[in-house]
């Protein structure tokens, strides 16, 4: 099998999260006795060197020693079977497009007459700009805002929308956009009528009301929020306002690959409208995230090579915005879980009920997590703190292995913010025990928790069951002299049994999530041990 990849540029590679993580750094030495002076051309450098050390694990070289052909130009379909590159024609038997995506600049009067930078082009500054305008308030936006606030940027945010982050959900979102705020980052939401002019433009129709020697050279930014008028001034423009697929000069259409202006049409297999041709990242995926493209490109391995039969649609794809404090999330959001009529259960706890983020200082922010309404099947995770981005990454594992919310806290953990705070959700959604009379009354419940290991069982065996007093322990009352009876909770009818006093119970219900054998059998075991048949 031969394995051909064209590329049509070096590209740049730079990961945005080694600026972001270099300003958070700064950040923590604000607030000493002398601010510290941040050298950004020393940051840039630093970035650079690590981009370059980095940028072996994707070069032509490597790949060239793995037995891959690699060929440097614009690649385009000639037909159904046949690629041109350089002047050479290439056929194959299958096919991965995955061109990516670029920045798009927005319709905005004036910006196309200035030199305005992008998520790409920004990497390439040895000067920190003074003042510095965003435009676009998503991940990227946000990131790199208050990155360059943090490295002594006056920076101002400009959103179209009424919020930040609007994929997330809007006080997770306001946590962040708080902060952001309070290092100093200047962010106007629903921006309308924006429109930049040089200074020497704006000075003839009356925009600049301070004289031009007083702010110096650069850019007026004019627009209109909350029905005001207001007027900013940057040395340099951001815009990180949306991305296109790069779909152009493909020849496409020759190939019988349909597209369209979100990108290539694919089925759930990755197929493109012919099927001896895949697609795979943000050429036409809704995530623009690295991992995604990657997770994608293993899905198309498997089915173009081996005959698999793996779906897109079966990924589990987590994000995470690189703020301070960081936002991730995995899964169901409450939004969407509302629009797809799914029901839900929400649990929540904030950063500032758990002992190690106070003690860390990273009181800000919580962790919510979205159940199936009765049982603790987890269907969505939101974390917006410190270490979200790793924390996320626990939680994907959790709902990828079926793992629900109860069993988050199994066994003992060096004092792991996440279990901290799980702990305190598991033993809240514990079923709880109440008299009934003479008797006990146990609410049998989709939880997953283990009772024994939560203490429940241990409740109900005071004093313990010694084997000398074991053979004198009341046998369990039949069928008929049991007292059966249902209770509602969360709209959900569940059974509920009443049995003589002293007598302990372990229910288990038939329809819990699936567990191991060996979970079953230690269940089980423990009814058995406490009188149970």
């Amino acid at each position: 099998m031969t394995v051909r990849v064209i590329e049509g540029g070096l590209g740049d590679g730079t990961p945005p999260g080694l600026l972001v993580h270099g300003a958070a750094e700064v950040a923590t030495l604000h607030g000493l006795p002398e601010d510290p002076v941040v050298e950004f051309t020393a940051v840039m450098e630093r970035m650079r060197q690590l981009r370059a050390r980095l940028s072996s694990n994707d070069s032509a070289h490597r790949f060239r020693e793995l037995g891959v052909d690699v060929f440097f130009g614009q690649g385009r379909f000639l037909n159904g079977s046949q690629v041109e590159v350089g002047g050479a024609k290439l056929t194959f038997r299958r096919a991965v497009i995955a061109t990516g995506s670029r920045a798009v600049a927005p319709a905005i009067p004036g910006l196309d007459s200035i030199d305005h930078l992008n998520h790409e082009s920004l990497f390439s500054l040895t000067q920190l700009p003074r003042r510095l305008a965003v435009i676009g308030a998503g991940p990227i936006g946000c990131e790199m805002a208050q990155a360059f606030q943090q490295f002594g940027s006056h920076v101002t945010l400009l959103e179209s929308t009424p919020g930040i982050l609007t994929r997330e959900d809007r006080d997770a979102a306001a946590i962040v956009q708080d902060a952001m705020e309070h290092d100093g980052v200047r962010v106007r939401c629903n921006v309308r009528e924006l429109a930049i002019a040089t200074k020497h433009e704006g000075a003839e129709h009356g925009a600049v009301q301070h004289g031009t020697a007083q702010h110096g050279d650069g850019v007026l930014i004019r627009g209109v929020s909350q029905s005001q008028s207001w007027e900013a001034v940057a040395d340099r423009i951001l815009v990180a306002a949306g991305r296109a697929a790069n779909v152009e000069g493909l020849g496409l259409d020759s190939a019988d690959v349909a597209y369209g202006s979100k990108g290539i049409q694919v089925n759930d297999r990755l197929q493109t409208t012919n099927p001896r041709i895949y697609a795979a990242g943000d050429v036409c995926s809704v995530f623009p995230f690295t991992h995604a493209a990657d997770a994608m490109a293993r899905v198309v391995i498997q089915n173009a090579l081996f005959w698999g039969r793996k779906r897109a649609s079966a990924l589990l794809i987590p994000w995470c915005t690189y703020t301070t404090p960081e936002l991730a999330h995995v899964g169901l959001s409450q939004a969407v879980a509302e629009s797809r009529g799914v029901g839900i259960d929400v649990y929540q706890e904030h950063f500032a009920e758990c002992d190690r983020a106070v003690l860390d200082g990273e009181e800000a922010g919580f962790v919510r997590v979205l159940c199936r309404r009765g049982t603790d099947q987890i269907l969505g995770v939101t974390i917006v703190g410190a270490n979200a981005g790793d924390l996320i990454g626990e939680c994907h594992a959790q709902i990828e292995t079926c793992v629900a919310l109860a069993e988050t806290r199994r066994g003992p953990a060096p004092f792991a913010l996440l279990h901290c705070l799980a702990d305190k959700e598991s033993d809240r959604l514990l079923p709880p025990c109440t008299p009934v009379g003479n008797g006990l009354r146990i609410r049998s419940h989709h939880l997953s928790g283990n009772l024994l290991q939560r203490g429940i069982i241990a409740d109900l065996r005071e004093p313990p069951i010694s084997k000398a007093t074991k053979s004198s322990t009341p046998p369990m009352p039949r069928s008929a002299d049991r007292q059966s009876s249902q209770v509602t909770r969360n709209g959900i009818n569940t059974p509920v049994i009443a049995t003589p006093a002293g007598t302990p119970v372990c229910l288990i219900e038939k329809n819990s999530p699936r567990r191991s054998r060996g979970e079953c059998r230690l269940r089980m075991s423990a009814a058995v041990g406490l009188g149970m048949p």
